[in-house]
């Protein structure tokens, strides 16, 4: 059985810039927040940190991300294959997903 659940005892993460241990996520946002430097090109960096186990919450978004963006990636693919058997045009898709701004901004990436 699937859970989304933290694993009770175990850190949340680890800085993998210094290697501190994290106990909380936030206490890892507290951690990258407090390491906040310019770097050489006056780009405001902190360290990186690393959720070896992440909250339900992003977990479930993990989940969530994932499922959304392989239907993307299958519509996307459907209106290409339409597109190679020259049933429609790039310029028809491209005006037609002007109505779906989130395939739209993947259409122009991906093509």
């Amino acid at each position: 059985m699937t859970t989304y659940d933290q694993t009770e005892g175990v850190s949340y993460g680890k800085c993998l810039t210094c290697g501190l241990e994290l106990d909380t996520r936030q206490s890892a946002e507290t951690h990258m927040s407090e390491t906040m430097e310019p770097d050489e090109h006056g780009n405001k960096r902190s360290h990186s940190t690393q959720a070896t186990n992440p909250t339900r919450e992003q977990r479930i978004r993990s989940l969530v991300d994932g499922i959304v963006q392989d239907a993307i990636e299958e519509a996307l693919d459907n209106l290409q294959n339409e597109i190679a058997r020259a049933r429609i045009s790039h310029d028809e898709v491209t005006a037609a997903l002007g109505y779906y701004s989130d395939f739209a901004d993947e259409w122009e990436r991906a093509y």
